[in-house]
């Protein structure tokens, strides 16, 4: 679960967004559609599998895609509210467990669901320390929230840059203009800005970052109020122009804190690649990204800003917009913690302590690390420097470690990412491979080579019929316009065809212009 802000969330996807496939078509592969409406190409080898149809709720079933869903919360501490801004739940206390479901039976699984509750007042964990033994191995979670008021703001130089693509017409590029606004609000004289928009093609409304005067700001708003959506999404283009903007730039641009602001849903199949550029391209900036739409891509959410040492959000619809952008900009404003260290008795757990570099904390955000084979012991000693340039400290004694489960789970997943990212810039090797296969097999994990298997014990197809197999699609996410629907692409030469069919017309019609002007 994640937890922010004295708040826990769990978000469910239900469907996704279409995925751009940038890249030429394979050359050496057939050309037709196999599961998935996408065709493979040179940035996305895989574009046919992870392209299922996208179809609206019309043209199912009326008992299809509809998802019955039951949650307990056993949140280990009293919990005073729930809520969800995707659905409408009801909820029932039993004791410190909380039963959560939706209002109507089954869902329409067009969207997210979002279920967010908080501890009751006075019971948020200010530090927490977790301990689990799994299969003979000690693991421990630490959670330190720094209870740090009051702020210091130091002058910043930021870029927003914002998903103008097909992908995000109707209610996503609303909500986006609205997201990108509000940033602009919280700019004060000593900033600096820019608005870069990338579709097809990235433009960006200043040559550099300009200061937060008057009249710039009034210039930036006439300009997001403008901005349609249609296109690609090259967003690598988008990537390479902002943190540029946002390098090494004299004095003055190093006395700046340099900060990005990535507002788009995610609809990309190379987010490999994409998280790459961001690695190797950071430089001292920090990348804050903002999920837009009912069904944004939150894997690149939370990759892109693990990678950009920044944070995240998602904006569900246009009447949650403010609480979670006001949280983003005021946490951007200043970061609490900086130059964070984390010490663990022992030295046996520097290498199995995930993640194993920390970044800052913002606030309402908690350090959270997970380590293997180090009992409850001693105690854990964490440290940072706050925003005046003083020392903070604390120390948590590893005895009182509550019980939880699974924190093996949490760990493998870690280490995993850990192991993957070294295939970011080139292919993971075979000796990784494998041990991320080992991972996720011990710990049941899903991962780029481990899935799982649904076992049917009862099958109702008899044995001496053939075995058919169906491609399943998805719903159009709540919001979207109809142009993102999508159908299979098969080998036809249709595309050729109609070309040819057009270039025809153009002749005819040129040819009996000439006939009229010489004949009269």
């Amino acid at each position: 679960m994640r937890y922010q802000s004295g708040e826990f969330e769990l978000r469910l996807p239900t469907t996704l967004t279409p995925r751009y496939m940038p890249g030429q078509a394979l050359d050496n592969e057939p050309a037709q559609w196999s599961g998935g409406w996408a065709t493979p190409t040179t940035a996305v080898p895989d574009a046919d599998q992870i392209s299922p149809f996208t179809v609206r709720p019309d043209d199912v079933g009326p008992d299809s895609h509809r998802a019955t869903i039951a949650l307990e919360i056993n949140a280990g501490l009293p919990v005073s509210r729930v809520s969800s801004p995707s659905h409408r739940v009801t909820s029932t206390w039993n004791g410190n467990t909380v039963d959560v479901a939706p209002e109507s039976r089954a869902v329409l699984m067009d969207r997210d669901l979002i279920v967010r509750w908080a501890p009751a007042r006075g019971m948020e964990p200010a530090a927490a320390v977790f301990q689990e033994q799994w299969q003979g191995e000690d693991y421990l979670l630490a959670l330190v929230v720094p209870g740090v008021n009051g702020k210091q703001r130091l002058p910043r130089e930021l870029v927003f840059v914002i998903d103008t693509s097909g992908s995000m017409a109707g209610e996503s590029i609303r909500q986006a203009r609205q997201a990108l606004l509000r940033g602009l609000e919280t700019l004060d004289a000593d900033d600096r800005f820019n608005v870069i928009q990338f579709n097809s093609q990235t433009h960006s409304l200043f040559m550099e970052a300009v200061p937060a005067s008057g009249n710039n700001l009034a210039r930036a708003r006439r300009y997001v109020k403008g901005l349609n959506a249609d296109g690609g999404t090259e967003m690598a283009s988008a990537l390479d122009a902002a943190l540029e903007m946002t390098g090494d730039g004299g004095e003055e641009s190093r006395a700046r804190v340099r900060q990005v602001v990535f507002i788009t849903d995610g609809a990309v199949g190379n987010e490999s690649a994409l998280f790459g550029k961001i690695r190797d391209g950071l430089g001292s900036s920090r990348l804050f990204t903002v999920g837009i739409g009912s069904a944004p891509n939150m894997h690149f959410m939370r990759e892109a800003a693990r990678y950009g040492r920044g944070t995240y959000t998602a904006i569900s619809d246009l009447s949650d917009v403010a609480r979670p952008l006001d949280e983003l900009f005021g946490k951007m404003e200043a970061p609490v913690l900086t130059d964070i260290a984390v010490s663990w008795p022992g030295q046996a757990a520097a290498t199995e302590a995930f993640p194993d570099r920390i970044g800052d904390l913002f606030r309402g955000e908690p350090m959270v690390q997970v380590v293997r084979g180090l009992p409850a012991e001693g105690a854990l000693d964490v440290s940072g420097r706050l925003p005046d340039g003083s020392q903070w400290r604390q120390s948590l004694n590893l005895e009182q470690a509550a019980n939880g489960k699974g924190l093996h789970r949490h760990w493998a997943k870690q280490k995993i990412d850990s192991l993957m990212d070294s295939g970011l810039t080139g292919q993971i090797d075979d000796d990784a491979r494998q041990h991320v296969i080992r991972l996720g097999l011990e710990h049941q994990l899903m991962t780029k080579y481990t899935s799982f298997l649904a076992q049917d014990k009862t099958p109702s197809r008899p044995t001496q019929e053939a075995l058919e197999t169906d491609s399943v699609p998805t719903l159009l996410p709540a919001g979207s316009q109809g142009t993102m629907l999508r159908y299979p692409q098969t080998a036809t030469m249709s595309p050729l065809l109609i070309a040819t069919g057009l270039i025809g017309l153009m002749f005819s019609a040129a040819i009996m212009l000439l006939k009229r002007r010489v004949y009269p």
